[in-house]
């Protein structure tokens, strides 16, 4: 599995520490993870001295999209299968990324995309609306909260697609501090109190209620010191209301810093958003052993349970958090315990390890259901997968990746009309995993019927791909059956052909002993084994043995070798293009216009039984 995660590289918040953690422990249990980011900025900076893969690839404007072109080449390079995506210009330039570059696309919710330029309306209006627009084309959603999760449905995603991976941060990578050496390094001894707040200066953080609650406090008496930790476009804003309010003396802002020491110091610490998804403040909070007062909004509450671990209130509530705050300053016992509690808690649910776990399991099940939302149309009972090339050999690297044993047919009207008649090769070709779309009469039917196959995928065009698709990622080949020289000589020449190319092992089609040749393809255990015996009988040879073969990627090719050798001659490529191949073949050999008649018998079979209503087999 390789992932490629791309993010703006402007973020400073949680967004960034919750990429920076999980790429790190990507890296720790060796999974192929690259960042892609279009600023120089912290993020940027800090992925380097982590160690951590990351590309730096410098976009102009927000709407610049020669990026696009860079990743595309990129992922080529990487043979990158997962591309996820954070945050609305890495949405935005994923979207263009899907049309160049086949891959799994997620993107991870990190907030209510909605809300993300709350207080701009140039912004909310021109980049929450594209947001909005291109975020319809995800594959998968990660949502770092049930209740994002809860927000996607309720705007119309859909719920199958969404899956919730909670954040979670290193509870074992602690610093040691000493409160004294602190307090005297910022000169802020003789406080009752201390209160750290860690968010970036934006209108969704609810400072102008942090400040409201704090003139309160001190007004009935108290001397606390409430650190702000953070910075952002209203900074200015928020400094003079602070002093406004005549809390110069009881107000420390620190700009953006780490903010460890802070928290360490504190007697608890404070979120007041009006917007969260799950914020790992609180788990950093946590970690120190400290308890949070926090606004009951998002996936707050499925970390802090009111009155056990940490103290909730409503958005917006002046009153409420006032109340709190002067209850914990008061009963800084209680504030111990509760932070004692918030720690056991969030360090058993959500910790780094945790959601690494839980994104790899979203991947997965992505892929699956990728894998199994294949659309498949049925004629006279066979399937036939609506599927072009780029989507077939997408789905062979899946099958070789999963071990898991395969094999590939190709259909054309002479098997579906074969089949009709025969019950067992009806079930023998339904069994494969990939039943490609071979002759151009399935295109046809496909097209008068109102389905979704608009591509040929020929056996030979498909094996040819995957040869190449095997020099590029080193899956090993063996090539069965034919006439005696035939399959060597098809090797030589697709060896040629695809440098690189690992072909393990060769045996024509005229043996004696089945078992003896099945121990020795296993002996130079293949990925891929082409089977060229001409049909069925090549289908009843894989379905037989695969148990035993073991191979991952089984395929019967037919007189492919013939035509890789230059023995049968393929129509010309304007031929092929327009699906004029049978007439070639029926030009260059007369004798089989018996065999080809079968196509408009097919054709007229399937229009009979579309006018008449029957459907013709429902797709699925």
């Amino acid at each position: 599995m390789r992932v490629l995660h791309i993010i703006s590289g402007g973020e400073k918040g949680g967004s960034k520490v919750h990429l920076l953690t999980l790429s790190l422990e990507f890296k720790r249990r060796g999974i192929d993870s690259t960042i892609v980011c279009f600023l120089e900025g912290d993020l940027y900076r800090e992925a380097k001295e982590l160690g951590l893969d990351i590309v730096l690839i410098k976009q102009n404007k927000r709407f610049d999209l020669s990026v696009v072109d860079k990743i595309c080449e990129l992922c080529k390079e990487k043979k990158i299968d997962i591309i996820n995506c954070h945050g609305g210009r890495a949405n935005f330039i994923g979207y263009f990324l899907k049309k160049r570059y086949s891959a799994l696309y997620v993107t991870t919710i990190h907030s209510d995309y909605l809300q993300d330029y709350r207080g701009n309306k140039y912004k909310t209006l021109v980049y929450s609306n594209i947001n909005r627009y291109v975020l319809k084309m995800f594959d998968g959603y990660i949502a770092v909260s049930n209740s994002f999760k809860d927000m996607l449905i309720d705007r119309g995603f859909e719920r199958e697609k969404i899956y919730v991976v909670y954040n979670g941060i290193d509870f074992d990578k602690k610093l040691d501090f000493d409160k004294n050496e602190i307090l005297n390094k910022y000169g802020i001894h003789g406080y009752d109190a201390y209160i750290t707040m860690i968010a970036r200066m934006h209108p969704i953080k609810g400072h102008s209620i942090l400040l409201e609650a704090a003139k309160k406090v001190v007004d009935r008496g108290f001397n606390p010191l409430f650190i702000l930790v953070g910075d952002g476009p209203i900074m200015d804003e928020v400094k003079n209301k602070a002093y406004e309010l005549g809390l110069r003396n009881n107000i420390l802002f620190t700009g953006f810093k780490k903010p460890d020491e802070y928290i360490y110091i504190s007697d608890f610490t404070l979120l007041t958003s009006y917007s969260e998804s799950f914020p790992l403040v609180v788990l950093e909070s946590a970690k120190y052993n400290k308890t949070v007062v926090a606004s009951n909004v998002g996936g707050v509450k499925e970390i802090i349970i009111d009155r056990e671990n940490g103290l909730l209130f409503e958005p917006g509530d002046v009153d409420g958090l006032f109340h709190d705050i002067i209850y914990l300053i008061e009963n800084k016992d209680i504030a111990y315990i509760l932070g004692q509690r918030l720690y056991k808690h969030a360090s058993s649910k959500f910790s780094i390890k945790n959601m690494a776990e839980q994104y790899l399991s979203a991947y997965e099940e992505f892929l699956n259901k990728e894998r199994d939302l294949m659309y498949i149309e049925r004629y006279f009972g066979v399937e036939v997968c609506a599927i072009d090339m780029e989507e077939a050999l997408k789905e062979v690297d899946e099958i070789i990746k999963d071990k898991k044993l395969s094999f590939v047919v190709a259909i054309n009207p002479e098997k579906i009309m074969k089949a009709k008649e025969d019950e067992d090769l009806r079930s023998l070709l339904n069994s494969a995993r990939l039943k490609i779309p071979d002759g151009v009469g399935v295109l046809i039917a496909s097209r008068l019927k109102g389905g979704k196959i608009r591509k040929r995928v020929t056996g030979i065009d498909l094996m040819q791909n995957i040869c190449k698709r095997a020099a590029e990622k080193g899956y090993r080949v063996f090539l069965l059956g034919a006439k005696p020289g035939v399959a060597e000589k098809a090797a030589e020449i697709l060896k040629e052909r695809y440098k690189g190319l690992d072909i393990v092992g060769v045996r024509d089609g005229y043996f004696e002993s089945e078992d003896e040749v099945i121990e020795y393809i296993k002996s130079k255990t293949p990925d891929v084994l082409f089977v060229a015996m001409g049909s069925p009988k090549q289908e009843l040879f894989i379905k037989r043995n695969m148990e035993r073969l073991g191979v991952p990627l089984l395929m019967g090719v037919g007189g492919s070798y013939d035509v890789i050798c230059g023995n049968i001659k393929r129509a010309p490529k304007w031929m092929q293009s327009l699906g004029l191949e049978w007439m070639y073949r029926l030009i260059k050999e007369p004798w089989r216009y018996k065999r080809m008649m079968v196509l408009p018998k097919f054709l007229f079979e399937v229009i009979l039984k579309e006018k008449k209503g029957e459907g013709n087999d429902k797709a699925e």
